[in-house]
This record gives structure tokens, sequence and C-alpha cells, in this order.
């Protein structure tokens, strides 16, 4: 599995959205209620919550699969979460933004840490 990648958080975004795109974010809440699926049931399923063509969901799979988000069984044709679920994606978010920032700004973070009284 390719180490998963996190490159923007979109503040002005909430929920996943702050990590993920629209589309992203409900194909990733998808595989997580319904487990690995194809292109084609993603499709099925997404359709209540946005009017996406089967190609535009094959490709956001495949930018999540570069990602790191999920894993594309090409032999059963199905896409597979690399996280459980939303939370454990979420984890992983937040310690790769506070790596981040330690690797970065390390007294800056513990001083923001020790001023909220988080530690």
């Amino acid at each position: 599995m390719t180490e998963p990648k996190l490159k923007h958080v979109h503040l002005e975004h909430e929920g996943l959205e702050m990590f993920l795109g629209k589309i992203e974010a409900a194909v990733l809440v998808t595989l997580w209620e319904y487990g690995p699926l194809s292109s084609n049931k993603l499709q099925k399923y997404l359709l209540p919550t946005g009017d996406w063509a089967w190609q535009t969901i094959a490709t956001t799979c495949e930018r999540l699969t570069v990602k790191g988000y999920v894993q594309h069984d090409r032999k059963r044709a199905i896409f597979i979460p690399a996280f459980d679920t939303e939370d454990k994606f979420i984890d992983f978010c937040i310690c790769r933004i506070l790596t981040s920032l330690n690797n970065y700004y390390p007294t800056s973070l513990q001083d923001a840490i020790a001023a909220k009284g988080l530690y």
C-alpha cells in the first residue's frame, strides 16, 4: 500500500470536506458504509447524493488510490477503503497535521498546546 498523503486542509469547509473534495468525501463515506465496491455500485449508491457520471466516480476512485485513501483490487474490480472507519481517517489527518507542524514549528505547537491546557 502507498503511504497516504495529506496535501491540503481547507479550514473553510466542514467535516471530511476539510481534507477532501465533495465527491471524494462522498465516495469514502459510501465505501465505509457499504464496504468494497466497484465504480458501478458506487455510482448506484451515490446517485441520490449527486449527479455524478460513472467516469467521474472512476476517476475520483483512482485519485483516492493515488493519495493512498483507497486500494484498488483490479482482479475483482473493486475499491477498498484504506482506513476502516472515518474516525481512523480523521486520526490519520490530525496526526499528519500535528507531525508537520511539529517538524517546522515545534515551539509554536508546544506553546499553543500548553496555552490551551491540552497536555
